[in-house]
């Protein structure tokens, strides 16, 4: 629930690098990953400041494997 989107976004970043308002590829997928990264751990810390027994941990998924769907079989392995 704390989780806020960045902006810009990806869709975002893609259109100002196709367009021109962007020009370094690189430079901007990182500044992207380094938001959502920042805004990851600050919704972490904002809920457990209410109590939320939560962590980056959570949002791991060893068993993850992007050729198939990730089913209830999978999740509960974890």
């Amino acid at each position: 629930m704390e989780l806020q989107p960045v902006t810009l976004n990806l869709a975002e970043t893609v259109q100002g690098l196709y367009t021109g308002q962007l020009t370094d590829i690189a430079a901007s997928l990182q500044d992207l990953n380094d938001r959502a990264e920042a805004e990851l751990d600050r919704a972490i810390a904002a809920a457990q400041a209410k109590g939320a027994n939560v962590s980056r941990e959570d949002f791991i998924f060893a068993n993850w494997d992007p050729t198939q769907d990730y089913s209830a079989e999978m999740y509960e392995a974890l």
